[in-house]
C-alpha cells in the first residue's frame, strides 16, 4: 500500500512511544515540576484514521476532567474526590484507591487534526479520539468531553 514511501501512520508511532519522562514518574511529581496524586493507566489503539486513547479514571466526575491540545501536546487532567466518610463510621483500615489530581500528557505527531479531537467519559473510561490531519494545521484547541 505505502511501499517505498513514508507511511503516515509511522509518524504517529511517536504517540505510542510517548515521552517516558512524562509518564513513568513517581507519584507526587509529573516530571516537569507539576504535582499530581496519581497517574491513570492508559491504552493507546492505533486505528486506520485515528488513535484512540483510553484512560482508566473510575469515580472521576464529568465536571472534574479536562482535555486539551496545546503546542503539539494532548493533556488529560482532572481530579478524583475521596469518598465522604460519615462521622462514627469507624477508622479506615486500608486505602488502595487513588484520589486527588491526575494528569497524562501525550506528545502528538504533526499529522494530527487537533480540531477533530474528541473525548468521551463513561463508565470510568475517558476515551479520546485523535484523528489524522487532512487540511490546515492548528496549534491548540480545548476538547469538549461528551
Amino acid at each position: 500500500m505505502f511501499q517505498g514511501r513514508h507511511h503516515p501512520l509511522d509518524e504517529l508511532e511517536s504517540l505510542l512511544a510517548l515521552d517516558r519522562s512524562q509518564v513513568e514518574v513517581p507519584l507526587g511529581s509529573h516530571g516537569d515540576g507539576e504535582e499530581v496524586d496519581w497517574i491513570p493507566a492508559v491504552d493507546v489503539e492505533r486505528g486506520e484514521d485515528a488513535y484512540r486513547i483510553r484512560l482508566e479514571v473510575p469515580g472521576v466526575r464529568h465536571e472534574d476532567v479536562a482535555v486539551a491540545v496545546a503546542d503539539g501536546v494532548l493533556i488529560a487532567h482532572g481530579y478524583k474526590h475521596a469518598a465522604a466518610r460519615a462521622r462514627g463510621q469507624g477508622r479506615l483500615a486500608r486505602r488502595e484507591c487513588s484520589y486527588g489530581e491526575f494528569m497524562r500528557r501525550f506528545t502528538l505527531p504533526t499529522a494530527i487534526d487537533v480540531r477533530a479531537v474528541r473525548a468521551e467519559l463513561a463508565d470510568g473510561l475517558l476515551v479520546i479520539s485523535v484523528p489524522w490531519r487532512t487540511g490546515e494545521a492548528e496549534d491548540s484547541v480545548e476538547v469538549e468531553i461528551a
